[in-house]
């Protein structure tokens, strides 16, 4: 097992990992001024779900040793006064945080569910909230298969 920032474990399965070895426990770039990129590995992790904000960071595994991570796309304009900038994150989630996080993920789609079924219910933005309930159904499948399978670990 390795300590990795923040205090928590995880197997040191993503040491030797094809993907996940070449992806540090946390990076953090600036798209719109800068040519630094995350890692190219980063396309390769399956997402699981998540609206990949700083409030809820998308979840995503690692389709060979099961790693998790937090990814984060965060677009800001600064209304108009400024460049603004886009910040895409990365960050290995710790096995003791992995429940956790896919617990808030799955409230928070939960609730964009339940907005978007009340949308639908009174007519508004009715063929968006079609697409987005089927969307949102389909993230909260996967988030659920994936707080089981973790469920099934502890």
């Amino acid at each position: 097992m390795s300590k990795v920032d923040g205090g928590g474990y995880m197997s040191d399965a993503y040491l030797t990992c094809s993907l996940c070895g070449k992806i540090p426990d946390l990076v953090k770039v600036e798209l719109l001024h800068s040519e630094e990129r995350l890692p190219p590995e980063v396309d390769s992790l399956r997402c699981i779900g998540g609206s990949g904000n700083c409030s809820s960071p998308q979840i995503r595994v690692c389709p060979e040793c099961g790693t998790y991570y937090g990814f984060i796309h965060e677009h800001d304009s600064e209304a108009g006064m400024g460049e603004g900038y886009t910040e895409e994150i990365i960050s290995r989630i710790t096995s003791e945080r992995v429940l956790t996080v896919l617990e808030a993920a799955r409230r928070d789609i939960a609730s964009s569910l339940k907005y978007w079924e009340q949308a639908l219910s009174e007519g508004n933005y009715v063929d968006h909230a079609r697409k987005m309930i089927v969307e949102e159904q389909a993230e909260l499948e996967q988030i659920d298969a994936e707080i089981t399978r973790q469920s099934e670990k502890t």
